[in-house]
């Protein structure tokens, strides 16, 4: 199960919520936060992360204004993008301490 805090913030991401509702329909696991663990959803915050910095992919036109110049879009996807790392980088430091401990 994923910690609660981790659970909270990765709600707040727009790509990575929606990319982990859709992770767990596929599953057929019913809801994301009580049936993955945070190793799995900082997997899914990766995976998100890239699609904004992959060429052709919906997010990264989002990013750069590809199709449409709409300020509001592209203010989102960097806010996305920024919390995304911040994210990865603090959960992540946080499981590699936990594991690191249990040796």
């Amino acid at each position: 199960m994923v910690t609660k805090e981790l659970a909270n913030a990765a709600s707040k991401i727009h790509e990575l919520s929606y990319s982990l509702e859709n992770l767990a329909k596929d599953d057929e696991v019913g809801l994301w936060h009580l049936s993955y663990d945070d190793e799995i959803v900082l997997r899914e915050a990766r995976y998100v992360l890239d699609t904004f910095r992959e060429e052709g992919h919906a997010n990264n036109d989002q990013l750069t204004g590809r199709w449409e110049d709409d300020k509001q879009q592209r203010a989102s996807a960097r806010r996305q993008v920024r919390q995304l790392e911040s994210l990865i980088k603090k959960f992540g430091s946080q499981l590699k301490d936990a594991a690191n401990s249990a040796v």
